[in-house]
């Protein structure tokens, strides 16, 4: 079975689909954003996977056990870089 190449660079979350895997690159915004991010857990380095979404309200993603609903400002300001395709 072949499987599709995956870039070697960021890539904004929008651009995955359910059941993607990814890590995240760097969290964009200012200083509040990136705080309130790494108190849910989210930061750079970080592995996911989206659960729900991304749509034009927001996203669900899954960090270890946790289920974390982010709006679309939030999930906006994470540069990504996906890990597997969809399982």
């Amino acid at each position: 079975m072949k499987q599709a190449l995956l870039p070697q660079h960021s890539i904004p979350l929008q651009q995955l689909t359910l059941g993607h895997q990814a890590t995240i690159v760097r969290i964009k915004g200012n200083i509040n954003d990136i705080q309130r991010m790494n108190m849910l857990g989210i930061r750079k380095g970080t592995q996911f996977k989206i659960v729900h979404g991304p749509g034009h309200r927001g996203a669900v993603i899954q960090v270890g056990g946790t289920r974390i609903a982010l709006g679309k400002e939030m999930f906006e300001q994470l540069e990504i870089k996906p890990l597997s395709t969809h399982h």
